[in-house]
């Protein structure tokens, strides 16, 4: 056969190879969407079966690759884009969110043997929850938190801007810092951290806490609600969405509010903290109007209603686990070298934390903070035994005693 036909038949058979993927239909469709997450599905539709490389991008980004495989029956693959995962694009998107400039993912199906591509977009428009920026707390009473990495965020951002061209005023900056704070978090919350120079207020047996916060509007209806830190173990109660929903229904009367400029608000509320133990933090608490619950760290006070401990000490097992800004511990062990009343009791241990005295069957004792301990006292013991009293206090006055054993060995 001439080569003239052979390359004709070949011709033909590409072009009636490609002509049956003509049909071929890559259809994606949103199932769900947040301000950090997106889930959709993709089908590839058609007469004749095809397997295809598939890759989901945003911009110049890849975010993840696939295979699929189209026919009439197949089920659609679904696909969940994390956007925390891809902190490089968090920018790029919280700018697009908040200019509601439609930022989209482009997800391209490929088979190069068979010459076979298609592309469609997937435009992302999320709610964006309300988000305040000028926040700052006004009382004396609870120390000033800051978001964590967020001053970082708005210099990034406006660099970013700048490149892009795009001439914003500094509240807008700010609220899309927050917004890729958030995303790159994968949360609600906005996570916060006192400054080191920052001094965090402690409290003894206060009944009352005045706070006043200054912020961005009063229209969203922000609430303010003292939560306990995570790491606050004598608080054993509703987690803090819990918190957040009792009080966002009916805290609003203890809650008032004063416009002291433009678009600015100062926040009011009388807290009562009767018998409140440890770290609290300050939240802002904003829902948004589909019931979306969304947290603002913004300071933190400690209510030190709690006395140092004791524990008989073993040499080699102690530890101190607490907050040594309001908790503390006393470790104690003795020997007794002599075998005559009074005897003379060697008592050797450990001091940690908020410890201010300690006395030791009712004579104190000269120590330094976070320092071992090594001291001698005379005691009369009779019948071989005798319950020691053990007697601390802290910084703030919170005091105990308790009881150490003491038995003469025969």
């Amino acid at each position: 056969m001439p080569l003239k036909n052979i390359l004709l038949i070949l011709t033909a058979i590409l072009l009636a190879a490609c002509s049956s993927y003509e049909n071929q239909k890559l259809i994606v469709e949103k199932k769900a969407e947040s301000f950090n997450a997106v889930k959709f599905s993709v089908y590839l539709v058609g007469d004749n079966e095809i397997e295809c490389n598939g890759e989901i991008r945003y911009k110049d980004v890849l975010l993840h690759k696939f295979k699929i495989q189209s026919s009439q029956k197949r089920s659609p693959e679904e696909f969940l884009i994390n956007y925390s995962e891809f902190p490089d694009i968090s920018l790029q998107l919280a700018t697009g969110f908040v200019l509601d400039s439609l930022p989209r993912l482009e997800i391209t199906v490929k088979n190069s043997d068979k010459n076979f591509s298609r592309t469609e977009y997937l435009e992302l428009k999320p709610i964006i929850p309300p988000i305040m920026t000028g926040i700052s707390v006004q009382t004396k009473d609870i120390a000033a938190k800051y978001p964590l990495n967020y001053r970082q965020e708005v210099y990034d951002a406006e660099s970013f801007l700048n490149h892009e061209n795009l001439k914003l005023d500094r509240y807008t900056i700010k609220k899309i810092a927050t917004l890729s704070t958030l995303i790159k978090g994968n949360v609600k919350i906005l996570s916060a951290v006192v400054l080191p120079e920052a001094k965090i207020p402690i409290y003894k047996g206060k009944d009352n806490l005045s706070v006043s916060v200054q912020c961005d509007t009063f229209s969203l209806n922000p609430q303010l609600v003292l939560y306990p830190s995570p790491h606050n173990k004598y608080y054993d109660g509703p987690n803090l969405y819990q918190i957040a929903k009792g009080f966002y229904s009916d805290g609003k009367q203890n809650l008032t509010s004063k416009k002291i400029a433009d678009n600015k608000f100062l926040l009011e509320r009388n807290f009562d903290v009767k018998n409140l133990k440890g770290e609290y933090d300050l939240f802002m608490i904003i829902c948004d109007a589909a019931g979306i619950y969304f947290y603002y760290d913004i300071g933190v006070v400690i209510f030190d209603n709690v006395a140092p401990e004791f524990s008989e000490f073993n040499a080699g097992s102690y530890y101190f686990a607490g907050d040594a800004a309001f908790e503390g511990k006393v470790y104690l062990d003795y020997t007794i070298p002599t075998k005559r009343n009074p005897y003379d009791v060697i008592f050797s241990g450990k001091v940690f934390g908020d410890v201010k005295s300690i006395a030791v069957d009712g004579k104190g004792i000269t120590f330094n903070k976070n320092s071992d301990l090594l001291f001698s006292r005379k005691i009369y013991i009779n019948n071989g035994y005798k319950d020691v009293k053990i007697s601390i206090r802290d910084d703030l006055g919170n005091s105990k005693n308790y009881d150490l054993p003491i038995i003469v060995s025969q």
